[in-house]
């Protein structure tokens, strides 16, 4: 290509994604780059209509430094692998919006009590409450109830394990919870769930966008 026909600047654009107060998100577009590029009219294909023969044209755009550019950008693509610790901690804030909204939420019981022939001492499901990465091989950080039971990592002890977290959100056996119809900690986790769910969000977005861009400038 010669240089001397890139005379044309052309614009690259990436969407950007945002998030209101209400929850609803938007996209709008902003330059990723500028280059100079070489723009020709090229026949791309041609047929004959009511005997008269139809040229139709394609536009060729020619980028200048477009290797390095399309190396970057498969550099981006990478940035879950390549930015996972970040992202895993990234994970762990938000999901700490919900675990501390549980730790403040849930009430201890009065009295140490028992399901199955476990023991379950006060406080235990408020202390179970926290984040955990359920996969090495993945950046998911998840929150809520802790167990061992089912194979929650995370800083669990004996009576730090939620195990039995699904009794108590439905209700079940009450009275061994601090109720007679309904424990006291009934559907805790679906009103911790709606309670955090637009901040969790806003603070992910936020989050993740500052991250990217210092992983994006990084190239």
């Amino acid at each position: 290509m010669n240089i001397g026909a890139l005379d044309r600047r052309v614009i690259l654009q990436q969407p950007t994604s945002t998030v209101n107060d209400y929850g609803e998100r938007t996209v709008s577009w902003g330059t990723y780059a500028t280059v100079w590029a070489a723009i020709e009219r090229k026949p791309s294909a041609s047929e004959r209509n009511s005997g008269e023969q139809v040229v139709s044209f394609q536009s060729v755009v020619t980028i200048s430094g477009a290797n390095e550019l399309y190396k970057n950008i498969d550099k981006i693509a990478q940035w879950s692998i390549k930015d996972s610790e970040a992202l895993q901690k990234i994970g762990e804030r938000v999901g700490g919006v919900y675990a501390n909204y549980l730790k403040a939420n849930i009430k201890d019981l009065d009295k140490d009590t028992s399901l199955r022939g476990r023991k379950i001492k006060k406080g235990q499901l408020r202390r179970s409450s926290g984040t955990w990465q359920p996969s090495k091989n993945s950046n998911t950080i998840l929150a809520g109830p802790r167990t061992k039971a089912i194979g929650r990592r995370g800083k669990t002890t004996k009576y730090a394990d939620g195990f039995y977290a699904h009794i108590v959100e439905k209700g079940d056996f009450a009275e061994r919870f601090g109720g007679k119809h309904r424990t006291q900690n009934t559907g805790v986790f679906e009103q911790g769930k709606k309670a955090t769910k637009n901040r969790s969000e806003k603070l992910q977005f936020i989050l993740l966008k500052r991250e990217f861009a210092k992983y994006a400038k990084a190239l």
